[in-house]
């Protein structure tokens, strides 16, 4: 009885000490590869602006402002919410499912008797 309790902790500490292995191998590919994801980079230059005053894409920002201020006028919008769905649907698409599976009446055996 000795002898299994020996092996019975001699596996337990095994796993103990290959989960604390493993764990710190994983903790060190975390830290290596956060350092190498901060290497820095050649910081892009800044673009010029793409609307000037005589670029012809400003007419067009323009225009198009225009238009859809004459669509929709001074509204603006205050609240969104989804509708309410209908029964219908939802009614049909549970009545779809729950036929889908085919699991039609038996009649019960008789018994012999």
């Amino acid at each position: 009885m000795p002898d299994m309790w020996s092996k019975i902790l001699w596996i337990y500490g095994l796993a103990v000490a290959v989960s604390m292995l493993i764990a710190v191998l994983i903790k060190l590919i975390v830290i290596i590869l956060g350092r190498l994801e901060r290497v820095p980079t050649r910081q892009p230059e800044p673009a010029a602006p793409a609307v000037t005053a005589n670029n012809p894409a400003a007419d067009h920002v323009v225009a198009i402002s225009a238009a859809v201020y004459a669509v929709l006028g001074s509204h603006r919008i205050v609240h969104i919410e989804e509708t309410r769905r209908r029964g219908g649907w939802l009614a049909e698409g549970r009545h779809a499912q729950h036929t889908s599976h085919g699991v039609g009446h038996h009649p019960r055996h008789k018994s012999a008797g």
